[in-house]
Parts: C-alpha cells; structure tokens; sequence
C-alpha cells in the first residue's frame, strides 16, 4: 500500500501504482480470510471444549463442588493457554519484520505488554485507552489483526506480570515445541489428564499439601505457565526421558503380571506434572523472592521429596526422576528459572503453522 502510494505521486508510473494495489487487496484479502478462519476456529475450539469439559465431569462421577470448578476452570484454561501461545509464535516468526519496524525491538525481545499495551488488555474488550490518538492507542496485536483480541484477552488474564514484563517467544516457543512432540499436538489430551491429577492431589484428604482449591487454581495455572517459561524447558525434558527411559504398560494379558505391576501407567506423566504443579503452587507464596533462605530451602526439598516418591510409586525411571530433582534445585533461583530472552523454532508457512494448530484439536 506505502509503494503503491508512493507510485500514485508519479504520473509515470501509473501501471506500477496499479500493480502494487492489485497486491495489496489480494494480500489483505488473504489476510482478512486467515482473521475469518481462526476466529471460526476458535469458536469451534470453545464450544469442543465446554463438550469435552461436560464429558469429562460426568465420566468422572465428581459430585464435589471444588473438583467440578477447578477442574473445569484449569481444563479450558490450559487449552486456551496452547492454542493462544501457538498463535503469538507463528505471528513473532511471520510478522518479525514488521514487529522490528513497528517496536525497534526484534521480534524475540517483544513481551506481552509491547504486543497488548501496557495494562490495556482485559477480558470485556472495552480495554484500550481512548485519548483521541487512534495511532497512539492502537496496540502492536491490533496493527497486525485488527480483530483478534481474544488472544491478548485470554492470556493477559493467565499471565503474572513477571511474565508480561519479559519476552514472550521463549516461552510460546516451549509450549509449541512441547506440543508438537506431545501426541501430535493433542493438547486437549494433556489438559484433561494434568487437570484431573492436580484435582485429584489437592482434594485428597490425606494429602499432606492441605490445599484449598478455592485459591489454589490460580497459583497452579501461574505455575503451568512457569514451567514453560523455564530455560531448560522441563516439560519437553521430562517427556523426552519418561518416553526414552520409562517401561510403560502394555495391557497385553500375556505379559508377566509381576513385570506389568512394575511399569507405569500410560498417564504417569502427565500425574508428575499435576503433582509438580500443585507442590510448586503450595509452597510458591510462602517463599523469598530475592534469596532464598534456610526455611525457604526446607519447604522446597519437603515438596521435592513428596514429588520424588509420587514419581517412584508411578515407576517412573531414574534418568527422568534426576531430571525432576534437578527442576526443583534451580526453579526457585531467580538467576536461573524464568523467561530467558533466546528464541529458535522450525520454519514454516503461516497457513502450515496454523494448520498444525487446528490439528491438534481433532486428535
């Protein structure tokens, strides 16, 4: 459109001046045909969800009103969470020239705030600041899709200022490459089972947590997308080693019933993640956030060691336990967990990426 305009001062260059409209209104109707189909995607996607979510709570017999809202609040909360995290990774790669011109900023040092603005994003769209200068306003997301502000809604919503404050791609690229290995991005599949184990942990009445899910699911859902904010990207390494390591059941009758009792179940790991986020989640407010002190260091390996013999009781490999215990030893150290400002990630077309997108919801 600017060259276009640029020709249009140029008697001369009447015939370029044509082209180059020509190529925006097929650009822009392509672009407005790929606003279309997510919008409709997502409808699609929302409506699955409250299906499945349905499904589940009756499949599951839960009668108790705190199972029933936390599991159905982390359930979609987690969907959402991929699926808006994948959308911002394909835009941070397809849109990394017009992010630079716009910000300054390479598209791998953009946070939450540079794409929303700076606090404007809330759930009822009614957020933006109105001054009188439309340009001034216009938030980095709404110059790209200029109808797409449920991503920014939904996630504005999950994310703790710590992470609206740093770059966003390292961790929208760890929970994309974490969904492309896991199950050919069924992460609908990784919700469901993760939501019911921290359900599961955090009403259990002997648990030694004692957690209210009342406050507790957003502290685990803040966890969660800690976990992929985290430099090593722990979730991927984990199912990378429980897969690798690991000796998961058959279901095969003419297996050994000894060798069967001794591997794990097919969910196991998704059952460590919920027991590592509901620990996490319980101890997270009540330490330092500067230095960690000697109280601090006793709830952490007290948590430590219930996941440690969690994982044992689910057979989970030594290869893969160390891996927990690791995540443990430096996720509270602020030099070392949290976002880190590296970015990377496969190439691809934009309508390739989000049609892996899409899917993953139909897996």
């Amino acid at each position: 459109q600017a060259q276009a305009a640029e020709y249009n001062e140029d008697e001369d260059k009447a015939d370029e001046c044509e082209e180059e409209n020509r190529k925006y209104q097929k650009a822009n109707t392509q672009a407005m045909q790929y606003l279309t189909d997510i919008k409709r995607w997502n409808q699609r996607i929302n409506e699955e969800l409250e299906r499945r979510k349905d499904r589940y709570l009756v499949d599951m017999e839960y009668t108790d009103s705190n199972k029933i809202d936390f599991f159905a609040k982390f359930f979609k909360a987690l969907c959402k969470f991929f699926f808006n995290t994948q959308i911002i990774a394909a835009t941070m790669e397809e849109f990394a020239d017009e992010i630079k011109k716009t910000t300054g900023k390479k598209a791998s040092k953009c946070t939450f705030y540079d794409f929303a603005g700076n606090g404007d994003s809330t759930a009822d769209g009614s957020d933006y600041d109105d001054d009188g200068d439309d340009e001034k306003d216009r938030s980095l997301w709404r110059s790209i899709y200029s109808d797409l502000d449920f991503v920014v809604d939904e996630l504005g919503l999950l994310f703790s200022e710590t992470v609206k404050n740093k770059p966003l791609q390292n961790l929208c690229n760890n929970a994309r490459d974490f969904m492309r290995l896991y199950y050919n991005g069924n992460y609908p599949r990784f919700a469901y089972n993760v939501s019911w184990a921290a359900c599961e942990i955090i009403t259990d009445e002997e648990n030694p947590i004692q957690a209210n899910p009342n406050y507790l699911t957003d502290d685990a859902l803040g966890v969660i997308v800690s976990i992929f904010t985290d430099k090593k990207n722990f979730a991927k390494a984990l199912f990378l080693s429980m897969q690798a390591n690991t000796k998961y059941k058959t279901g095969d009758d003419s297996d050994d019933e000894d060798e069967e009792e001794k591997c794990a179940d097919e969910d196991a790991f998704e059952t460590i993640i919920g027991q590592i986020v509901v620990s996490v989640a319980s101890i997270n407010d009540k330490i330092s956030s500067d230095l960690l002190n000697e109280e601090d260091m006793k709830q952490i390996n007290q948590q430590r060691d219930c996941v440690l013999q969690k994982a044992s009781e689910l057979n989970i490999d030594a290869k893969s336990c160390k891996i927990i215990e690791n995540f443990f030893g430096y996720f509270f150290s602020p030099e070392s967990g949290g976002c880190c400002e590296c970015g990377g990630g496969d190439e691809g077309g934009i309508m390739g990426f989000f049609g892996s997108i899409f899917g993953g919801m139909c897996k």
